[in-house]
């Protein structure tokens, strides 16, 4: 699907509501015809609230130049890469119980992302009166 992933966020528009984190790939440079770009797709996540929480990027560089020798490498000009968006963390209050804890535990085992698990868990904390950030905190 590379090139088509905002027609598919586009096609998936039920299943984005229960999503809770989305991992795509993203192009900054037109790499095929009319392929929507970071900003499209960045642009429609959070339309559907997600908010961006990690970018990759990967680049080469200009023919005829070749860095270390290896021509896949890159040096100034970034042209795709991952990104990662979870649900808005300024909304985590409107998600239930449980998915507040499935998303402190992808952000965790996942992405090693401990801080934005540790604000999942506080959330969580809030609407159960329960300890989960702390003893969470304690154990990293």
């Amino acid at each position: 699907m590379q090139g088509a992933e905002l027609l598919v966020f586009e096609g998936a528009a039920k299943l984005l509501e229960d999503a809770l984190v989305v991992h795509t790939e993203v192009e900054y440079v037109q790499l095929y015809k009319d392929q929507p770009l970071f900003a499209d797709v960045d642009a429609h996540l959070r339309s559907k609230g997600f908010a961006l929480h990690l970018l990759g990027k990967v680049g080469r560089t200009f023919k005829p130049l070749i860095f270390m020798n290896d021509v896949n490498a890159g040096l100034s000009q970034i042209l795709w890469g991952d990104a990662v968006y979870v649900r808005d963390f300024m909304r985590f209050d409107q998600l239930s119980g449980p998915a507040l804890l499935k998303l402190a535990t992808i952000l965790h085992e996942t992405y090693r992302s401990v801080d934005m698990a540790a604000v999942a868990l506080a959330c969580y904390d809030r609407q159960n009166a329960s300890n989960l950030q702390q003893t969470y905190i304690g154990k990293l």
